[in-house]
């Protein structure tokens, strides 16, 4: 038993054993990507929805697919489909699980005083644009996760930067749910705030130790269990934030820009940046203070992209599919 132990802590096993789980994890994750992606083609719409007290109010229309053709603007509420009152993202869910296939779908919409009706055919081809750039930002991040993994033997901050990007691959692997249960949805936005936690407590301690480690942690080496501890109770405080709020609105996606988790990356984005500020300030040679500028250059795009999306209130009126592909190429900037 203890040569087992011995064997299975090295760090040869303990890089191949979270290779091999984040290789497995990724592909799993990616190919019920694309599962979910062409069942739910055919139920495709074109819409983006927020809730309004008279139903659900359309915040953006796809152009070309089924719900533009059919005349439906932002700004309209959808209040019957099929003639079932819409409430909530679940009513919505299951007028459209109940509808006759291969049928229209009747939708009654108020558009500023005015009444409507409208009918749609749902179904459109399945997003492969959309897949194809998830599977390449997967391979990049992974790849970055390979790059580290050459110097993880020799260098702590390889190792916490190979654990930090895996846990971003596998969270850029995650199926859009569309067609999932809800409580499937719920369990991946849970994993999610979780694995949020340990990423500001892995990206915590490596730029403590960019160039350098941080004084104090040479003084106490201990004090960076309480970046694990913090990113662990932020964790855990975003998913009891996340069940309050489903249990009290009959919105399962209510949660995801809520202003505690949009508060949580500010915070995280502020400190991070003036850890690496301070180290850089504090570098003694100049291919030290390079080093750690050069980090602090590479997560000025995100930071930047946090200040806005959560301050700017023009953010809420951009193209959600602009805002995403700006999302994904800025989180790549810092581990590259």
């Amino acid at each position: 038993m203890r040569r087992f132990i011995r064997f299975f802590s090295s760090h040869k096993v303990y890089f191949y054993a979270v290779a091999a789980l984040t290789l497995i994890l990724v592909t799993g994750l990616l190919s019920w990507s694309a599962i979910d992606e062409v069942r739910f083609s055919s139920e495709r719409i074109g819409i983006d929805m927020d809730l309004h007290e008279q139903g659900m109010k359309i915040s953006g229309v796809v152009a070309g697919l089924a719900a533009d053709e059919a005349g439906l603007r932002r700004g309209d509420v959808l209040t019957e489909l099929n003639g079932r009152m819409v409430a909530d993202f679940a009513s919505f869910d299951e007028a459209m699980r109940d509808r006759a296939p291969d049928r229209p779908v009747q939708l009654r919409v108020l558009r500023e005083s005015e009444t409507l009706d409208l009918e749609l055919v749902p179904g459109a081809p399945p997003d492969i644009r959309r897949l194809l750039a998830q599977l390449i930002l997967v391979c990049a991040y992974l790849g970055l996760a390979a790059l580290a993994a050459r110097y993880q033997r020799q260098d702590l901050r390889a190792r916490l930067l190979m654990l930090f990007v895996a846990l971003v691959a596998i969270e850029m692997a995650l199926p859009l749910g569309y067609t999932y249960p809800l409580w499937l949805f719920q369990a991946q936005s849970l994993f999610w705030y979780l694995a949020t936690g340990v990423q500001i407590a892995l990206e915590l301690h490596l730029v403590s130790l960019i160039p350098h480690r941080l004084n104090i942690l040479k003084r106490r080496p201990s004090l960076v269990w309480l970046y694990y501890a913090v990113g662990l109770l932020i964790g855990i405080g975003l998913c009891i934030l996340a069940i309050v709020d489903w249990i009290h609105s009959g919105s399962p996606y209510s949660h995801l820009q809520t202003p505690a988790a949009n508060m949580v990356l500010v915070g995280w984005a502020v400190v991070v940046a003036t850890i690496l500020a301070w180290q850089v300030t504090r570098a003694t040679g100049s291919r030290e203070r390079n080093q750690a500028l050069l980090v602090l250059i590479g997560l000025t795009p995100w930071v930047g992209y946090i200040l806005l999306s959560t301050f700017w209130s023009g953010w809420a009126d951009l193209s959600e599919h602009w805002v995403q592909n700006v999302q994904n190429v800025v989180l790549l900037f810092f581990p590259a």
